[in-house]
């Protein structure tokens, strides 16, 4: 009988038997004869082998045992009661051994979760099977103690059943392990190395749960190198991948890499796993242990260069598919995200470089048309960019990003009414965009058209998303809220609406108390209700934040003006003039505030050396006031 076989702990098959170590398959299917023939009343043995071994050993059984009246039972589904499955033979009262194949059919729905283990057959669920024999065992002593009970079963199903069933498996009388030759091993080994992931892809649940035992089978022989194991795992991972199960096929990577540290393709699996997973950290770290490996693996370059992206560490990914597209020129993603990447650097000229590159490989690549209008935007280049623009919407037409870009480019070119038209556009698309509403806004802003550019703002701030701050921190060309609420202020400030404007003005300051333009317009519509010390108190925080306001002086100033405290005024135009002397309307205030004052020499000169700068426009203008 075959002896404890302890050379492969935990990755194969370690069987216990009662006798010594049997290497000769003759001898010790000689061994197992004689066990049989031996054999009265109850027992349970084990047979590892592969499934066509098995039957192959039933067939020369049944020659070499006529008398023990030999019976088969061969279990092409799961079940959870082998008690009732056996009992209910017509033959169970004539037998005296029974052969069971297929028990590991019970097995397989429970492997895929805990394959990629050490010890995968130790963990997770038990599976019913081996609970029911567990339970049962007493029973199947006293309803069959006249038989013998042969489980052909492969090295994962012994694993579950030496240490879940372990009550059950106690009454076991011998193990015997009939390896697979060399060669047969080597051949079914390379088969499986061989297959194409397009096949597990089409795989169901049953198909790729067999897949996976088949490949463990594989891994626990005990004849199996590391290094093939090592692929073996790696092979695993991919059955796992195409069933999108990352965390089950990392594990497999891992334990691929324990197994052979140099495995390139278990490094780039892992680095793949990781990424998939969202951690990118941890994949750019096993990428580059691949890369050590295989310096010109092109994909391995592209995939760490995205997950450096994802962490916008953009000069690394520049670096990393520069190198990718030494190896492989006309790699047309890792040109896109270099794109993208040198786009986020502020090196707008280079990012469209790269695109145009992707459109030769790919000429109507939309995505690609549109990054590159968004650079061309960034470079002030509206007209081109616009062009782009539409050039993706006639491949897309219903491309919301696009819409929003154009009618953005349109807002910065000054084409106020056609960037409302692009921002209709793209509403009919995705009527909550909130950005487009803003933009929207500010477009029927600029053209004096303020009752409904607070309808878009309000409508903006209704739909704003909770993590729209985060938004506007990656997306320079968003509006945070506060912002939003200041464009709303003014555009109330410019229909007179005063009291509304000071609303807004403050909601805005509630979130962002050093917003100082936002202190300044309310501080203007203060003013213009005639509440000029409230003014006066609003210009002087929005000083304390930007001292060098000069509008800010300007309009502080004016408001001493109509409280009469005509000194503070000119002493606030003086400042005002400091930073800007060629502070027009300052000039002038300045003046007529030095007559008002009573301080007629200063006027004169003060009108003396403006008339001889600025012209007898001004003067006249001085005299007028």
């Amino acid at each position: 009988m075959a002896d404890v076989d302890k050379s492969f702990v935990a990755e194969t098959v370690a069987p216990v038997s009662a006798g010594a170590k049997i290497d000769d398959p003759e001898a010790l299917y000689q061994s197992l004869v004689r066990s049989l023939k031996r054999r009265k009343g109850f027992g349970i043995v084990f047979v590892q082998c592969t499934p066509a071994k098995g039957r192959e050993l039933f067939l020369q059984l049944q020659k070499d045992l006529p008398q023990r009246q030999l019976g088969k039972l061969t279990l092409s589904e799961p079940i959870d009661n082998l008690l009732n499955v056996i009992a209910a033979r017509e033959d169970i009262d004539q037998l005296k051994t029974l052969v069971i194949e297929g028990i590991e059919q019970s097995l397989l729905p429970y492997i895929q979760s805990e394959v990629g283990r050490n010890d995968y057959y130790k963990l997770e669920v038990l599976p019913p099977i081996l609970d029911h024999l567990n339970r049962q065992r007493e029973n199947f002593r006293e309803a069959f103690g006249h038989l013998c009970l042969v489980f052909v079963v492969p090295p994962f199903a012994l694993k579950y059943f030496m240490y879940r069933a372990v009550d059950f498996f106690d009454w076991r009388s011998g193990i015997w392990t009939f390896a697979a030759e060399k060669e047969q091993l080597s051949q079914e080994t390379k088969r499986a190395l061989d297959a194409e992931y397009s096949e597990y892809l089409t795989l169901s649940e049953t198909e790729r749960n067999e897949k996976i035992a088949a490949l463990q089978n594989l891994i626990d022989e005990k004849d199996q190198s590391d290094q093939q194991r090592s692929q073996l795992l790696v092979e695993q991972s991919r059955v796992l991948i195409a069933a999108q199960d990352y965390e089950t096929a990392l594990r497999c990577c891992e334990r691929a890499i324990i197994l052979k540290e140099n495995n390139h393709q278990a490094w780039s699996g892992k680095g793949y796993m990781l990424f998939d997973l969202g951690r990118d950290e941890e994949a750019i770290a096993a990428y580059d242990q691949a890369l050590l490996i295989e310096p010109d693996d092109h994909e391995a370059l592209y995939i760490k260069g995205y997950a450096l992206n994802n962490l916008g560490r953009y000069e690394e990914v520049v670096t990393a598919y520069n190198q990718a597209l030494l190896i492989k020129p006309d790699h047309y993603a890792s040109l896109y995200i270099k794109g993208i990447a040198l786009r986020n650097l502020g090196r707008y000229e280079e990012s469209i470089a790269a695109y145009d590159q992707v459109l030769i490989i790919q000429p109507n690549d939309h995505k690609a048309i549109y990054n590159k209008g968004y650079a061309l935007d960034k470079l002030g280049r509206y007209e081109e960019s616009i062009a782009a623009y539409d050039q993706a919407l006639i491949i897309q037409p219903n491309d919301h990003e696009a819409l929003c870009n154009k009618g953005y480019a349109l807002l910065n070119w000054g084409r106020y009414e056609e960037s409302i038209t692009a921002y209709d556009q793209a509403l009919l698309i995705q009527s909550d965009d909130h950005a487009a509403l803003i933009n929207k806004g500010n477009a029927l802003f600029n053209l004096g058209r303020h009752e409904e550019s607070i309808t878009a703002y309000d409508q903006a701030l209704l739909i704003q998303p909770d993590d729209y701050e985060a938004l506007c921190n990656k997306y320079e060309e968003l509006y945070k809220k506060y912002e939003v609420l200041y464009n709303k202020s003014v555009a109330l400030f410019n229909l007179g609406r005063y009291e509304e404007s000071i609303t807004a003005s403050d909601q805005a300051l509630l979130i962002q108390p050093d917003y100082h333009i936002a202190l300044i317009n309310k501080g203007n519509a203060l003013g213009n209700l005639g509440r000029y010390g409230e003014a006066i108190a609003a210009y002087d925080q929005a000083l304390a934040i930007n001292p060098d306001d000069h509008g800010a002086l300007y309009n502080k100033g004016n408001a001493l003006g109509k409280l009469g405290r005509y000194e503070e005024t000119i002493t606030a135009y003086d400042q005002a003039l400091t930073i800007k002397p060629d502070y027009h309307e300052a000039l002038n205030n300045k003046g007529i505030t030095l007559f008002k004052a009573g301080r007629y020499g200063e006027f004169i000169y003060f009108c003396a050396i403006a008339l001889y700068s600025k012209g007898m426009a001004f003067w006249k203008q001085a005299i007028k006031r």
